[in-house]
């Protein structure tokens, strides 16, 4: 059972890897930080769930992933870093794969980028996503390139030591 409601996954900070700590407990400032980094105007939809990782436990956001558009084997993610090399970066999607992948019990994560994101694209790939295709005229006339990650393509992580 897919456990994406926010009371049954909210997480106060606390260390994953090295010093970089996960954080899920205050969901509006995570969305507020995400939201102008991922071009989103208007509001993040409904179902939209925050997962944020610091340097330290009180130090400032390194990334936040949002989760949303739930659907049986998973969702569609969206990642939005504060502009940091791309090494320290991926070392902060770990948390937030590992926290979609094993606590909310996800199987399938789908990152939708704009084609012109290359940057963002390469990023994908490198946390081990696969590019799936590319969906024409689907963001403010723009195409997105799809990419997807399942729970068993995340070898990087070790989720089965978890």
């Amino acid at each position: 059972m897919l456990k994406h409601n926010h009371s049954e996954a909210d997480v106060e900070p606390a260390p994953f890897a090295g010093d970089y700590w996960l954080t899920t407990a205050d969901q509006a400032a995570l969305l507020r930080w995400a939201a102008p980094r991922c071009g989103v105007e208007g509001g993040w939809l409904a179902d939209s769930q925050a997962m944020g990782a610091t340097r330290g436990k009180d130090g400032p956001l390194k990334i936040v992933g949002v989760l949303n558009c739930f659907h049986d084997q998973g969702a569609w993610i969206h990642l939005a870093a504060d502009g940091a090399a791309p090494r320290p970066v991926l070392a902060c999607i770990a948390p937030i794969l590992h926290h979609a992948f094993c606590t909310l019990g996800l199987r399938r994560l789908t990152a939708r980028i704009p084609v012109e994101n290359v940057a963002a694209q390469m990023l994908a790939l490198r946390a081990g996503f696969t590019v799936e295709g590319r969906e024409r005229v689907a963001l403010h006339g723009g195409d997105l390139a799809i990419f997807a990650m399942l729970h068993e393509d995340a070898t990087w992580l070790h989720l089965e030591d978890f």
